[in-house]
């Protein structure tokens, strides 16, 4: 078994089919040319002391070499560790460290740095750069494996570790999540099930690859599935809309403030998506009149997911023809239903429509933490059960409904407020174009929830915060509504690669600018 293996078959089945399209001279590799490329980067690993479990990390952008790499490490039987490029070297010098890998496959954006980064790496890895110019790194990635031709995909054990994925960071340093082989087969084949993906989709490759969601639904499900990538190195609204004139494209992955931008876009300036089958939108809890909104305005059915880094991809996903109620994320996977449970505080399950955390069996997380079994430990309940960390409920229907992470709930005077709550209230306002909230300090009640929006046009006022106070206070009372509301910029709040807020960062900028 070797997630590989899905390009193996590609190769064969449709060799002349275009398996990416980009930016640059060529303008599209084959399957076949993909596989060439992966089998030469495989074997080369190979000549360079690279063995099966070792791990090679990829620092790169979203360029062809970056699904060649991918593959071609899997082929070899290593470990991918797809690393986050928005990182600082600090961050990047941390993670290798941990990881200690064989080598760094990256390119020209990254390769000064990389090359500088791995030279104080305790397992003093070789570079390989894509697209290098000069001297930088060990050698050309184009270089690897040089004269030799396709191979297949090194057969691996079904519990063997299939991908290492570091966790965004934003509760601490990066963790090193391990999954199998035996979960990754898993996931592509529910994900396919789920939405009908096929050979014939054009999916749209607009958020980074490295993160696992990423991976997941971009180059992950096109190679299983045969479709084609249409790959960009980053998400603008105006350049998605361009290439959704020139390209059929069916399918793509989005997170909300992806959604939302699209949406500000000058009216006949936004995609045209005729051929749209559907559109994923995770990361973030997407607010129904956001949603409402888009589909709307584009006709593209939007489908929801709710997961995270731990449980590869998701735990609860809409299905074709399966609409999740309002406010809710999607259904439990086919076959779930007894692997999700949500519990109370003392590890006790609520009753059906209750408010707890969620819990995962460990048949559907990560086997655990990489060389850091204290943490492997603590995230797991009686040893089976993996602690996401979200609160929310399931309903009679099992669709799932996220509130909030439980370290964000916001407590009041004693009663707990969810920030997705306010969000969503925030959001149904016509001016509104993005609404986030956070808890603050309060001498005397504890904690207050703070609110920053970002608003379809204009500028904001006192008057208009007095006013989204008091539709608020109208919609879900005086208790829940927030203090103080903050009017910004899109690119004024601090977000992750996909463009998710990070709520931490955020609250730690306040208190700073607060003391001073």
């Amino acid at each position: 078994m070797n997630r590989a293996s899905d390009l193996d078959r590609a190769a064969r089945e449709w060799p002349q089919k275009a398996a990416l399209y980009f930016e640059g001279p060529e303008q599209q590799w084959t399957y076949a040319e993909l596989d060439a490329r992966a089998s030469r980067i495989a074997t080369g690993l190979e000549a360079e002391g690279v063995r099966p479990g070792d791990r090679v990390a990829i620092i790169m952008s979203n360029l062809p070499e970056h699904v060649a790499s991918w593959y071609g490490i899997a082929k070899a039987g290593a470990i991918p560790v797809d690393v986050n490029y928005i990182l600082a070297d600090e961050e990047w010098t941390f993670i290798l460290d941990d990881c200690e890998p064989k080598a760094i496959l990256t390119d020209m954006r990254f390769g000064e740095r990389v090359a500088g980064v791995a030279g104080r790496v305790s397992s003093r890895p070789v570079v390989f750069v894509a697209r290098r110019e000069g001297d930088l790194g060990d050698g050309a990635l184009e270089d690897l494996g040089r004269g030799t031709g396709p191979r297949p995909a090194m057969d691996r054990d079904p519990d063997d570790v299939a991908v290492l994925a570091y966790t965004s960071g934003t509760t601490g340093y990066p963790k090193g999540v391990m999954h199998s082989q035996r979960i990754l087969e898993f996931q592509m084949g529910t994900l396919q099930e789920t939405n009908g993906l096929n050979h014939d989709d054009v999916i749209a490759c607009a958020t980074p690859i490295f993160p696992m969601h990423g991976y997941l639904t971009q180059p992950g499900i096109s190679v299983h599935v045969g479709a084609t990538l249409l790959l960009m190195d980053r998400f603008d609204p105006a350049v998605f809309s361009a290439k959704s004139r020139a390209y059929p494209i069916t399918c793509a992955t989005f997170a909300p403030a992806m959604v939302v931008a699209l949406l500000q876009l000058p009216e006949g300036q936004g995609p045209v998506l005729d051929h749209a089958r559907l559109f994923f939108c995770g990361g973030a809890a997407l607010h129904p009149e956001v949603r409402e909104r888009f589909e709307k305005t584009y006709g593209a059915p939007l489908v929801q997911g709710f997961g995270s880094t731990e449980v590869m991809g998701a735990i609860a996903m809409e299905r074709a023809g399966r609409r999740a109620p309002p406010g809710s994320c999607g259904s439990l996977w086919p076959g779930a239903k007894e692997l999700v449970r949500v519990v109370d505080d003392e590890g006790h399950d609520v009753p059906l429509g209750e408010i707890g955390e969620f819990l995962v069996h460990k048949s559907r997380a990560t086997m655990g933490y990489w060389r850091r079994p204290d943490l492997t430990e603590e995230a797991f309940y009686d040893d089976t059960w993996f602690k996401m960390g979200d609160v929310g409920r399931i309903d009679e229907n099992d669709f799932v409904f996220l509130l909030d992470r439980k370290k964000d709930m916001i407590i009041r005077g004693g009663f707990n407020i969810y920030s997705a709550e306010i969000e969503r209230v925030l959001n149904q306002h016509d001016l509104v174009a993005e609404a986030t909230v956070i808890g603050l300090p309060h001498e005397r009640l504890g904690e207050v929830p703070k609110a920053f929006v970002v608003l379809r046009s204009g500028t904001g006022d006192d008057a208009l915060a007095e006013e989204l106070r008091a539709y608020c206070i109208q919609r879900i009372g005086k208790l829940k509504a927030p203090e103080e509301i903050e009017f910004v910029a899109f690119d004024a709040l601090p977000r992750n690669a996909m463009t998710k807020v990070l709520k931490r960062e955020l609250r730690d900028r306040v208190l700073a600018r607060a003391r001073g």
